[in-house]
């Protein structure tokens, strides 16, 4: 019989980002069990399901949603699937958090949108950043007034990539127009934007792909390319602040240390891996600026973190 007190997920692609980001997430909330894990590819299933204890695996994601025990789908396929997969999760009665981004095309985002607004169930699109400590906290000053009048937004996700061919997301045909750094990454510095200062009116905007074809890892065949390997643009927001946003795949790795030491120094928080997010705000102080100063965030927003199989709520 079903435990209602339960919230049973099923994970639609289990590759590196449900492994690494949603599993251990889910693994944090003491009414939530992983009771399906689905990929196109037998083997990572598999080895996703043995990770995290997950009872069955299949490769159909119909299956998925047929399921009358899976309440919630983790839909993390490539991104010309998000709609599909979606809009079927919803007709199927399951919530929904989806992959950014959450659709190839403006179009195909606004079906969605409209489609789970009807549905009535919880839907998300997974903008995990948000609810970092630091970010939560930067909310919390913007909305108290304690920063004043935000003027201008800028904004960099910094990565060092290897030069190898990414499968799916080296194809604009599977990743969207813009699929690239810009989707990939970039989306998130743009819902930081939305977050933080609100909605943007007008933008200018550029993309670069540096490697028209990759070499596939292992061999000496090389691929095309076709998505961007960096991306910027500048912004204008409804509220008249200004904004610069800037995206890459290809920061030299000895640069990405030089920005490691930098926000080291600056926040003393630690950066994983060779990722580079920051966020510099400009704003009108509210009082005397010799009032300002360096401030940690404070404990309730804080969240602490290990190894996966360690975590407990905080």
């Amino acid at each position: 019989m079903k435990d209602n007190n339960i919230i049973r997920i099923g994970l639609i692609g289990s590759g590196d980002i449900t492994r690494f980001i949603h599993s251990p997430g889910f693994k944090l909330c003491p009414n939530v069990q992983i009771a399906l894990a689905c990929d196109s590819v037998q083997e990572t299933a598999e080895n996703t399901a043995r990770m995290f204890e997950i009872p069955k695996v299949t490769t159909n994601y119909h299956e998925v949603l047929d399921n009358p025990e899976i309440d919630a789908v983790v839909v993390a396929t490539p991104n010309s699937l998000h709609k599909t997969i979606s809009i079927e999760a919803l007709e199927s009665g399951k919530h929904v958090l989806c992959e950014k981004p959450l659709g190839i095309d403006l179009a195909e985002c606004n079906t969605m949108v409209e489609i789970a607004q009807k549905s009535g169930l919880v839907n998300a699109v997974s903008f995990i950043y948000r609810f970092a400590p630091a970010i939560r906290y930067l909310k919390y000053l913007i909305d108290s007034g304690a920063l004043g009048e935000i003027r201008h937004f800028r904004a960099q996700y910094l990565q060092r990539v290897p030069d190898i061919f990414l499968g799916w997301r080296s194809k604009s045909s599977l990743a969207g127009a813009g699929g690239g750094a810009l989707g990939d990454v970039g989306t998130h510095l743009i819902d930081f934007a939305h977050y933080l200062v609100g909605e943007i009116d007008a933008v200018s905007a550029w993309t670069k792909t540096f490697l028209p074809q990759r070499r596939v890892a292992g061999t000496n065949h090389f691929e095309d390319c076709d998505v961007d390997d960096a991306a910027g643009y500048l912004a204008e927001f409804t509220n008249g602040a200004t904004g610069v946003f800037e995206v890459s795949r290809m920061v030299p790795e000895e640069e990405l240390r030089k920005m490691i030491t930098s926000m080291w120094k600056l926040t003393g928080q630690r950066v994983v891996r060779s990722i580079i997010s920051r966020i510099h705000l400009t704003f009108r102080c509210v009082q005397d600026c010799h009032m300002m100063k360096k401030n940690w965030s404070p404990c309730r927003f804080l969240m602490l973190f290990c190894k996966f199989q360690d975590l407990r709520a905080v």
